[in-house]
Protein backbone atom coordinates (compact mmCIF):
# COMPACT_ATOMS: atom_id res chain seq x y z
CA UNK A 1 0.00 0.00 0.00
CA UNK A 2 2.72 2.61 0.83
CA UNK A 3 4.57 1.90 -2.01
CA UNK A 4 1.59 2.22 -4.25
CA UNK A 5 1.25 5.43 -2.58
CA UNK A 6 4.64 5.93 -3.07
CA UNK A 7 4.55 5.35 -6.36
CA UNK A 8 1.48 7.67 -7.16
CA UNK A 9 2.79 10.86 -5.43
CA UNK A 10 5.79 10.28 -7.66
CA UNK A 11 3.66 10.40 -10.23
CA UNK A 12 1.36 13.37 -9.95
CA UNK A 13 4.92 14.90 -8.64
CA UNK A 14 6.16 14.45 -12.67
CA UNK A 15 2.99 15.48 -14.22
CA UNK A 16 3.08 18.98 -12.22
CA UNK A 17 6.71 19.22 -13.09
CA UNK A 18 5.68 18.64 -17.28
CA UNK A 19 2.58 20.68 -16.96
CA UNK A 20 4.74 23.54 -15.18
CA UNK A 21 7.63 23.26 -17.41
CA UNK A 22 4.98 23.66 -20.44
CA UNK A 23 3.10 26.58 -18.77
CA UNK A 24 6.35 28.46 -18.34
CA UNK A 25 7.39 28.32 -21.56
CA UNK A 26 4.64 29.25 -23.13
CA UNK A 27 3.49 31.76 -20.96
CA UNK A 28 6.01 32.22 -18.52
CA UNK A 29 3.94 31.97 -14.68
CA UNK A 30 5.15 32.59 -11.78
CA UNK A 31 5.46 29.37 -9.34
CA UNK A 32 3.50 27.01 -8.12
CA UNK A 33 -0.17 28.03 -6.13
CA UNK A 34 0.58 26.90 -2.62
CA UNK A 35 -1.92 23.41 -2.38
CA UNK A 36 -5.35 23.88 -0.73
CA UNK A 37 -5.66 22.79 3.05
CA UNK A 38 -7.16 19.66 3.39
CA UNK A 39 -10.99 19.82 4.29
CA UNK A 40 -11.79 20.56 7.55
CA UNK A 41 -14.26 17.29 9.49
CA UNK A 42 -17.09 19.63 10.87
CA UNK A 43 -17.86 16.46 13.14
CA UNK A 44 -14.36 16.48 14.22
CA UNK A 45 -14.67 20.23 14.92
CA UNK A 46 -17.78 19.38 17.18
CA UNK A 47 -16.42 17.01 19.02
CA UNK A 48 -13.14 18.85 19.64
CA UNK A 49 -15.32 22.04 20.79
CA UNK A 50 -17.42 19.93 23.01
CA UNK A 51 -14.42 18.85 25.09
CA UNK A 52 -11.72 21.54 25.37
CA UNK A 53 -11.63 24.02 28.15
CA UNK A 54 -11.59 23.43 32.03
CA UNK A 55 -13.53 20.62 34.02
CA UNK A 56 -14.05 20.47 37.90
CA UNK A 57 -15.36 17.29 39.54
CA UNK A 58 -16.04 16.52 43.56
CA UNK A 59 -15.11 13.15 44.41
CA UNK A 60 -14.91 11.15 47.37
CA UNK A 61 -11.50 9.12 46.48
CA UNK A 62 -8.25 10.35 48.92
CA UNK A 63 -5.78 12.87 47.85
CA UNK A 64 -2.51 12.00 48.12
CA UNK A 65 -0.97 15.20 47.57
CA UNK A 66 -3.37 16.14 50.85
CA UNK A 67 -3.20 13.08 52.58
CA UNK A 68 -7.19 13.53 53.09
CA UNK A 69 -10.39 12.06 52.07
CA UNK A 70 -11.71 13.64 48.92
CA UNK A 71 -11.53 16.90 47.10
CA UNK A 72 -11.94 18.59 44.24
CA UNK A 73 -10.50 16.94 40.79
CA UNK A 74 -9.47 19.05 37.18
CA UNK A 75 -9.39 18.17 34.32
CA UNK A 76 -8.24 20.44 31.25
CA UNK A 77 -8.17 19.99 27.67
CA UNK A 78 -7.07 21.79 24.60
CA UNK A 79 -5.83 21.52 21.33
CA UNK A 80 -2.53 20.04 20.62
CA UNK A 81 0.03 19.84 17.41
CA UNK A 82 1.31 16.73 17.05
CA UNK A 83 3.25 15.40 14.12
CA UNK A 84 1.90 11.92 12.75
CA UNK A 85 -1.59 12.35 14.87
CA UNK A 86 -4.00 14.86 13.08
CA UNK A 87 -6.73 15.67 15.29
CA UNK A 88 -5.41 15.46 19.00
CA UNK A 89 -5.88 17.14 22.22
CA UNK A 90 -3.83 17.33 24.97
CA UNK A 91 -5.29 16.51 28.30
CA UNK A 92 -4.12 17.11 31.78
CA UNK A 93 -5.52 15.80 35.41
CA UNK A 94 -4.72 17.49 38.75
CA UNK A 95 -6.13 17.72 42.28
CA UNK A 96 -6.95 21.72 43.19
CA UNK A 97 -4.34 21.50 46.18
CA UNK A 98 -1.78 20.89 43.22
CA UNK A 99 -2.55 22.13 39.84
CA UNK A 100 0.95 22.54 38.73
CA UNK A 101 1.99 18.90 39.12
CA UNK A 102 -0.74 16.82 37.21
CA UNK A 103 -0.87 13.68 38.10
CA UNK A 104 -1.99 12.48 34.86
CA UNK A 105 -1.33 13.36 30.86
CA UNK A 106 -2.58 11.96 27.74
CA UNK A 107 -3.31 12.68 24.50
CA UNK A 108 -6.61 12.57 22.58
CA UNK A 109 -7.23 11.46 18.81
CA UNK A 110 -9.98 11.54 16.89
CA UNK A 111 -10.34 9.48 13.59
CA UNK A 112 -12.64 7.51 11.65
CA UNK A 113 -13.31 3.57 11.95
CA UNK A 114 -15.65 2.18 9.44
CA UNK A 115 -17.19 5.22 8.65
CA UNK A 116 -17.94 6.41 12.04
CA UNK A 117 -16.01 8.84 15.07
CA UNK A 118 -13.62 6.80 17.35
CA UNK A 119 -11.33 8.78 20.31
CA UNK A 120 -8.40 7.26 20.96
CA UNK A 121 -6.52 7.66 24.19
CA UNK A 122 -2.65 7.87 23.96
CA UNK A 123 0.31 8.13 26.74
CA UNK A 124 3.50 9.54 27.23
CA UNK A 125 6.30 6.89 25.97
CA UNK A 126 9.20 7.97 27.90
CA UNK A 127 7.53 8.82 31.03
CA UNK A 128 7.28 11.99 33.48
CA UNK A 129 10.51 13.68 32.04
CA UNK A 130 9.21 14.32 28.94
CA UNK A 131 5.50 14.26 29.77
CA UNK A 132 6.17 17.33 32.39
CA UNK A 133 7.48 19.50 30.16
CA UNK A 134 4.05 19.63 29.24
CA UNK A 135 2.61 20.64 32.14
CA UNK A 136 0.06 23.68 32.65
CA UNK A 137 0.48 24.60 28.54
CA UNK A 138 -2.74 23.78 27.98
CA UNK A 139 -3.22 27.37 29.15
CA UNK A 140 -1.36 28.46 26.44
CA UNK A 141 -0.94 25.43 23.66
CA UNK A 142 0.45 27.44 21.51
CA UNK A 143 3.54 27.34 23.57
CA UNK A 144 3.57 23.84 23.82
CA UNK A 145 6.82 22.05 22.42
CA UNK A 146 6.86 19.91 19.43
CA UNK A 147 5.55 15.74 19.54
CA UNK A 148 5.66 12.96 17.33
CA UNK A 149 3.34 10.33 17.39
CA UNK A 150 6.18 8.13 17.66
CA UNK A 151 6.71 9.17 21.37
CA UNK A 152 3.20 8.36 22.26
CA UNK A 153 1.25 4.70 22.55
CA UNK A 154 -2.38 3.97 22.48
CA UNK A 155 -4.34 2.58 25.63
CA UNK A 156 -8.33 2.68 25.03
CA UNK A 157 -11.06 3.40 21.89
CA UNK A 158 -14.00 5.17 22.53
CA UNK A 159 -16.97 4.53 19.71
CA UNK A 160 -18.54 7.99 19.57
CA UNK A 161 -22.38 8.52 19.23
CA UNK A 162 -24.45 11.88 19.36
CA UNK A 163 -23.82 15.39 17.65
CA UNK A 164 -24.85 19.07 18.15
CA UNK A 165 -22.60 19.33 21.28
CA UNK A 166 -24.19 16.06 22.60
CA UNK A 167 -22.42 12.59 22.48
CA UNK A 168 -21.56 9.61 24.62
CA UNK A 169 -18.45 7.46 24.28
CA UNK A 170 -17.80 3.99 25.23
CA UNK A 171 -14.95 1.35 24.47
CA UNK A 172 -16.08 -1.06 21.91
CA UNK A 173 -14.86 -3.68 23.93
CA UNK A 174 -13.01 -4.67 27.35
CA UNK A 175 -9.51 -4.06 27.38
CA UNK A 176 -7.01 -6.20 29.61
CA UNK A 177 -6.15 -4.29 33.09
CA UNK A 178 -4.61 -5.78 36.36
CA UNK A 179 -5.90 -2.93 38.76
CA UNK A 180 -7.48 -3.63 42.00
CA UNK A 181 -8.07 -7.59 40.64
CA UNK A 182 -9.41 -6.69 37.64
CA UNK A 183 -8.69 -8.55 34.79
CA UNK A 184 -11.11 -6.22 32.22
CA UNK A 185 -11.58 -2.72 31.93
CA UNK A 186 -14.78 -0.56 30.03
CA UNK A 187 -14.60 2.94 30.35
CA UNK A 188 -17.53 6.01 28.94
CA UNK A 189 -18.02 9.27 28.85
CA UNK A 190 -20.65 11.38 27.98
CA UNK A 191 -20.98 14.94 26.86
CA UNK A 192 -23.97 17.43 27.26
CA UNK A 193 -23.43 20.98 27.06
CA UNK A 194 -21.25 22.14 30.47
CA UNK A 195 -21.60 19.01 32.20
CA UNK A 196 -19.61 15.62 31.48
CA UNK A 197 -19.69 12.63 33.15
CA UNK A 198 -17.16 9.85 33.07
CA UNK A 199 -16.67 6.13 34.29
CA UNK A 200 -14.27 3.23 34.74
CA UNK A 201 -15.14 -0.06 35.58
CA UNK A 202 -12.63 -2.92 36.68
CA UNK A 203 -14.56 -6.37 35.72
CA UNK A 204 -12.92 -9.20 38.18
CA UNK A 205 -12.08 -12.78 36.47
CA UNK A 206 -15.39 -14.01 37.43
CA UNK A 207 -17.39 -11.27 35.52
CA UNK A 208 -18.59 -9.11 38.38
CA UNK A 209 -17.90 -5.92 39.06
CA UNK A 210 -14.14 -5.12 40.95
CA UNK A 211 -14.37 -1.77 41.15
CA UNK A 212 -15.95 1.51 39.70
CA UNK A 213 -14.26 4.89 39.82
CA UNK A 214 -15.50 6.90 42.36
CA UNK A 215 -16.80 4.41 44.68
CA UNK A 216 -19.06 3.54 42.22
CA UNK A 217 -20.38 7.03 41.14
CA UNK A 218 -18.17 7.93 38.42
CA UNK A 219 -17.19 11.92 37.53
CA UNK A 220 -19.48 14.76 37.34
CA UNK A 221 -17.73 17.33 35.82
CA UNK A 222 -18.71 20.86 35.08
CA UNK A 223 -17.39 23.16 32.75
CA UNK A 224 -15.14 25.89 34.91
CA UNK A 225 -12.29 28.50 34.96
CA UNK A 226 -9.50 27.83 36.57
CA UNK A 227 -8.29 30.53 39.59
CA UNK A 228 -4.75 30.85 37.74
CA UNK A 229 -2.75 33.82 35.86
CA UNK A 230 -1.89 33.97 32.33
CA UNK A 231 0.83 36.56 31.42
CA UNK A 232 1.99 35.93 27.41
CA UNK A 233 4.35 39.26 26.42
CA UNK A 234 5.30 40.03 22.86
CA UNK A 235 8.60 38.63 22.54
CA UNK A 236 7.32 35.36 23.65
CA UNK A 237 8.00 35.03 27.13
CA UNK A 238 4.78 33.10 28.88
CA UNK A 239 4.12 32.83 32.75
CA UNK A 240 1.36 30.93 33.98
CA UNK A 241 1.04 31.37 38.02
CA UNK A 242 -0.70 29.04 40.49
CA UNK A 243 -0.33 30.54 43.29
CA UNK A 244 1.54 33.51 45.40
CA UNK A 245 0.07 36.63 43.83
CA UNK A 246 -1.42 37.91 47.05
CA UNK A 247 0.74 36.75 49.71
CA UNK A 248 3.29 39.49 51.57
CA UNK A 249 6.27 39.87 49.33
CA UNK A 250 9.80 39.68 51.33
CA UNK A 251 11.51 42.34 52.31
CA UNK A 252 15.20 43.97 51.27
CA UNK A 253 17.73 41.22 52.34
CA UNK A 254 15.40 38.10 52.93
CA UNK A 255 16.57 34.78 51.88
CA UNK A 256 14.38 32.68 49.81
CA UNK A 257 14.34 29.16 49.03
CA UNK A 258 13.25 27.85 45.56
CA UNK A 259 11.78 24.31 44.45
CA UNK A 260 12.74 24.60 40.59
CA UNK A 261 13.31 22.83 37.75
CA UNK A 262 14.41 23.85 34.16
CA UNK A 263 13.75 21.54 30.97
CA UNK A 264 14.55 22.14 27.42
CA UNK A 265 11.30 21.34 24.80
CA UNK A 266 12.63 17.79 24.52
CA UNK A 267 12.63 17.10 28.57
CA UNK A 268 16.01 17.27 29.37
CA UNK A 269 16.60 18.26 32.85
CA UNK A 270 19.18 21.00 32.87
CA UNK A 271 18.08 22.22 36.60
CA UNK A 272 16.64 20.88 39.53
CA UNK A 273 15.97 20.88 43.28
CA UNK A 274 15.57 17.11 43.25
CA UNK A 275 18.74 16.12 41.03
CA UNK A 276 21.17 19.02 43.09
CA UNK A 277 19.43 17.84 46.47
CA UNK A 278 18.94 21.22 47.16
CA UNK A 279 16.42 24.48 46.47
CA UNK A 280 17.62 27.31 44.87
CA UNK A 281 18.47 30.28 47.26
CA UNK A 282 18.33 33.85 46.42
CA UNK A 283 18.83 37.26 48.88
CA UNK A 284 16.06 40.08 47.89
CA UNK A 285 16.09 41.96 46.08
CA UNK A 286 16.92 39.81 42.79
CA UNK A 287 18.81 41.44 40.56
CA UNK A 288 19.75 40.76 36.68
CA UNK A 289 20.47 36.97 35.97
CA UNK A 290 22.60 35.93 33.28
CA UNK A 291 19.52 34.77 31.80
CA UNK A 292 16.76 37.32 30.93
CA UNK A 293 13.67 34.58 31.08
CA UNK A 294 14.87 33.61 34.29
CA UNK A 295 15.02 37.43 35.60
CA UNK A 296 11.38 37.45 34.69
CA UNK A 297 10.43 33.78 35.94
CA UNK A 298 11.62 35.00 39.04
CA UNK A 299 10.94 38.31 39.42
CA UNK A 300 8.82 39.45 42.39
CA UNK A 301 8.75 36.33 43.88
CA UNK A 302 7.30 35.83 47.51
CA UNK A 303 6.08 33.51 49.80
CA UNK A 304 3.62 30.78 48.23
CA UNK A 305 4.34 32.30 44.81
CA UNK A 306 4.28 29.09 41.82
CA UNK A 307 4.99 29.95 38.25
CA UNK A 308 5.54 27.91 34.74
CA UNK A 309 7.42 29.91 32.27
CA UNK A 310 8.29 29.33 28.95
CA UNK A 311 11.47 30.94 27.82
CA UNK A 312 11.87 31.09 24.00
CA UNK A 313 15.61 31.11 22.96
CA UNK A 314 15.69 35.03 22.45
CA UNK A 315 15.51 35.26 26.14
CA UNK A 316 17.23 32.09 26.80
CA UNK A 317 21.12 31.44 25.95
CA UNK A 318 20.19 31.68 21.83
CA UNK A 319 22.71 30.05 19.80
CA UNK A 320 25.15 29.36 22.55
CA UNK A 321 25.30 25.47 23.61
CA UNK A 322 25.62 24.03 26.91
CA UNK A 323 26.52 20.56 27.63
CA UNK A 324 22.84 20.09 28.62
CA UNK A 325 20.71 22.60 26.27
CA UNK A 326 21.15 22.47 22.51
CA UNK A 327 21.81 25.88 20.92
CA UNK A 328 18.18 27.75 20.09
CA UNK A 329 16.48 25.79 22.74
CA UNK A 330 13.49 26.95 24.67
CA UNK A 331 13.30 26.68 28.09
CA UNK A 332 10.77 25.40 30.52
CA UNK A 333 10.84 26.34 34.65
CA UNK A 334 8.55 25.11 37.15
CA UNK A 335 9.19 27.50 40.42
CA UNK A 336 7.57 26.90 44.19
CA UNK A 337 8.87 29.51 46.36
CA UNK A 338 8.52 27.13 49.38
CA UNK A 339 9.84 29.20 52.40
CA UNK A 340 12.25 32.36 53.51
CA UNK A 341 14.73 33.09 56.06
CA UNK A 342 14.22 37.24 57.52
CA UNK A 343 17.48 39.10 56.76
CA UNK A 344 18.93 42.14 57.42
CA UNK A 345 18.80 44.66 54.66
CA UNK A 346 21.62 46.19 53.03
CA UNK A 347 23.46 49.19 55.34
CA UNK A 348 22.72 52.74 53.54
CA UNK A 349 26.11 53.70 51.31
CA UNK A 350 28.40 56.06 53.15
CA UNK A 351 27.90 59.29 51.33
CA UNK A 352 30.91 60.03 49.34
CA UNK A 353 33.55 62.53 50.01
CA UNK A 354 32.89 66.09 47.80
CA UNK A 355 35.61 65.85 45.38
CA UNK A 356 38.42 69.15 45.93
CA UNK A 357 36.67 72.08 44.92
CA UNK A 358 32.88 71.35 45.04
CA UNK A 359 30.41 72.90 47.53
CA UNK A 360 30.26 70.80 51.01
CA UNK A 361 26.73 68.74 50.52
CA UNK A 362 24.42 71.16 52.92
CA UNK A 363 24.00 70.44 56.22
CA UNK A 364 21.08 67.66 57.75
CA UNK A 365 18.65 69.76 58.98
CA UNK A 366 18.35 69.69 62.76
CA UNK A 367 15.83 67.57 64.38
CA UNK A 368 12.21 68.93 65.50
CA UNK A 369 12.37 69.59 69.34
CA UNK A 370 9.12 69.04 71.41
CA UNK A 371 7.57 71.48 73.25
CA UNK A 372 8.16 71.47 77.19
CA UNK A 373 5.20 70.17 78.87
CA UNK A 374 2.50 72.72 80.08
CA UNK A 375 3.82 74.11 83.70
CA UNK A 376 7.24 74.14 83.29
Amino acid sequence: MKKDLGRLAACCTLALISLASGAAAQDEVGPFLPAPPLPVDEEFEAVKAALVGSWRAETNEPNPDAEEQGGVLWMSIAPITVEGLPDALYVERAWDTSLHHPFGQSIMQLYRFEGAIRIRTLEFRHGLERSDVFSGLWAVPESMPALNADELFATLDFDIIGSDGTFQARTPYPYPTASGGACQLLSEFEVSGDRLRSKDTGIAPDGSVAWSSNEGNGYAWERAEMDIRVRKDDDGFVMIEYAGWDSAPGGEGDVVFLDHVGQTGQGAVFWSATINRTLAKFVLPLGDTPVEGLTRTLADIRVGTIRRTVVPPSLGYGDIATPQIPPNSTLYFMIDCVGYEKGEPAPAPEPEAPAEGDDPPPAEPPSPVEPPPPGT
